[in-house]
């Protein structure tokens, strides 16, 4: 065993054997030899008085050991609580490198288990992509198969619809394709069309429908009326109703699911159930009256059904009558507006149109024996001819209110110009107000020409059109069967016969007008916002919103007339009836505008 670093073994002899061997040697010198006796006895004490010097010294020294032991103790003990002192504050450094180092150590595991799963993820995704491919593929192989069987020009019908089968049921066993719905519906179909398999087609429909459920689309509404069918010719009566409130649920106007709710109904020998589907059926639908009457199932019902008939024609027949009344009332106003603006109509030629071809059914119809579906036609023709008229009306109201309220300005002289020249003009009418942007979108939209780009305050329609040049107001005049004004008759309609500087006077007044005179008016105003600024006559707007491009050349075959000032203008000069400016007619921006004038006979 280990001690004081040597290892112990039996033939070594210690320090007590060897003292005992030299004590034995000492003992036997005595024994032989007296004076070696006595000299062992004087030696002997001397050594003990020297024995005893050395263990007086030996003693002191151990005191003074002693007491250096127990300075070493206390130093020691210093010494200890300081090193336990730096140990746990090395041990606690420690822990914290340790956590350190662990928590950098799980960051790097975790991240690397990220990446790891993003991995598997990417993998998970190529193979359900790849594998969606394969199941899309096989059911679009098996709708192809469909659509041939299904074709009047198939070579083999029978062969491609069974093809379809057996490519529809490989679908839904392909581990992305087992909730496949579509495909579940056409094995029902299939089933049904192929063999009449009426057991297996429920099947196949019901499984369609519990796994769109969540869709909600034309294939779960399909799956839930066909599960009801199969199930009222298996003679579930029971099953078949929560199959088709399933499809009603989701579509409840349908013509199939309400005709599948009958047939069902029937079977059940519900007849108020039945006449109300019925009813709404034929109502939205009048053309699945005829499928109606041929359906065995309800002949027994036909009782029930035919007041409903009866009802629905009577109630048409008053109904074409009204429509008619309301038609030609709006072929009336159509009339008289178009009159009005001097057209021959204003009813587009698609309305006109219409109105031939109801006119034909209407001569061909006898209404007190007409059928439901013939009465439902008509009123629905009539109704919306109703509403194309109102369109085309509708359309052109801003033209007819433009030329319905233009200012006649009468026959005689007025004073022209800065000289007051003395001037002869026939009698016309003026637009009371600058051509709006309603009225001239609708001469864009009639006409298909663009609208001029906007002003930075956007379109408004109450305001007047800008941004338009010469030849834009010259063609909008000829399209509403009006003219630009001459700068005489524009002058004339400005300031009257007396020869005033304004429309409204002599003096400027800052408050008749839209302009920038010590201030930014910033945009134009809706038209007649000013109207004590007013002609003599009542035109408004005849100074300031914007300038008004004249038909009379300013300078020959060049530059065009305007006349009134604007909102931008920001001096009282340019507001004067009489003050003349100028552009090239192919210019126009946010300070052009116009208004028409109109020289027909009696005007």
């Amino acid at each position: 065993m280990p001690t004081n670093g040597l290892v112990y073994a039996p033939d070594t002899p210690n320090w007590a054997q060897i003292r005992n061997i030299e004590y034995s040697y000492q003992v036997s010198l005595i024994a032989d030899n007296p004076t070696y006796l006595r000299q062992f006895m004087v030696a002997t004490q001397a050594m003990q008085t020297q024995s005893l010097l050395t263990a007086n010294a030996q003693l002191a020294e151990v005191n003074r050991g002693i007491l250096g032991i127990q300075q070493g103790i206390g130093e020691l003990t210093g010494a200890v609580q300081q090193g336990f002192s730096d140990l746990s504050y090395a041990m606690q450094e420690g822990f914290d490198q340790l956590g350190g180092m662990m928590q950098e150590g799980f960051s790097l595991v975790a991240a690397e288990m990220q990446r790891q799963n993003a991995i598997m993820v990417d993998i998970a995704k190529l193979l359900s992509t790849k594998l969606e491919g394969e199941a899309r593929e096989i059911r679009n192989s098996a709708l192809s198969a469909v659509r041939e069987g299904c074709s009047p020009e198939a070579f083999d019908q029978e062969g491609s619809l069974r093809e379809a089968l057996q490519l529809f049921r490989i679908t839904v066993e392909h581990p992305m394709g087992m909730r496949d719905y579509v495909a579940w519906f056409n094995i029902g179909w299939l089933h049904w069309k192929l063999d009449g398999n009426l057991d297996e087609a429920e099947k196949a429909f019901a499984t369609a429908v519990r796994q769109s459920m969540e869709k909600k689309d034309a294939y779960h509404v399909m799956a839930a009326r066909h599960l009801a069918y199969m199930r009222f010719l298996l003679g579930k009566t029971d099953g078949a109703y929560q199959g088709i409130r399933l499809a009603l649920q989701t579509a409840g106007d349908d013509p199939e699911n309400l005709f599948t709710q009958m047939l069902i109904a029937a079977q059940a020998n519900n007849a108020a159930e039945l006449v109300t589907a019925f009813r709404a059926l034929i109502t939205d639908h009048p053309e699945w009256l005829a499928a109606c009457l041929a359906e065995p199932e309800l002949n027994p019902f036909q009782a029930q059904l035919q007041p409903v008939v009866d009802t629905l024609v009577g109630d048409a027949r008053a109904q074409v009558r009204a429509a008619v009344d309301q038609v030609n009332a709006k072929l009336r106003d159509a009339g008289d507006m178009a009159k009005a603006v001097r057209r021959a109509t204003l009813l587009s030629t698609a309305t006109q149109q219409k109105i031939t071809a109801i006119k034909e059914l209407i001569n061909g119809v006898n209404l007190d024996t007409a059928d439901w579906p013939t009465m439902h036609r008509l009123v629905k023709a009539l109704l919306a001819l109703c509403t194309d008229v109102a369109r085309d009306v509708d359309g052109v109201r801003p033209i007819y209110d433009l030329i319905t309220s233009m200012i006649i300005i009468p026959a005689g002289e007025f004073l022209y110009g800065e000289k007051k020249e003395r001037k002869q003009l026939s009698a016309f009418t003026i637009t009371k107000h600058p051509i709006t942007i309603a009225q001239y979108r609708q001469f864009c939209e009639a006409t298909g020409r663009a609208m001029p780009f906007a002003s930075q305050w956007g379109w408004q329609d109450t305001h007047p059109i800008v941004n338009v040049t010469w030849h834009d107001a010259a063609a909008f005049a000829e399209w509403a069967g009006l003219a630009l004004p001459t700068e005489e008759e524009w002058e004339k309609a400005a300031r009257g016969t007396d020869g005033r500087e304004y429309p409204w006077g002599n003096q400027w007044d800052a408050s008749k007008c839209c302009h920038s005179v010590g201030q930014s008016a910033g945009k134009t105003a809706p038209v007649g916002s000013y109207p004590a600024g007013a002609s003599p006559y009542g035109v408004q707007d005849m100074a300031g919103n914007v300038w008004e491009w004249c038909d009379s050349w300013y300078k020959a075959n060049e530059t065009r007339v305007r006349r009134g000032g604007g909102w931008g203008s920001n001096n009282p000069g340019y507001f004067r009836a009489t003050y003349r400016c100028n552009n090239y007619p192919t210019y126009g921006n946010d300070y052009f505008g116009f208004r028409c004038v109109s020289r027909s006979p009696g005007q």
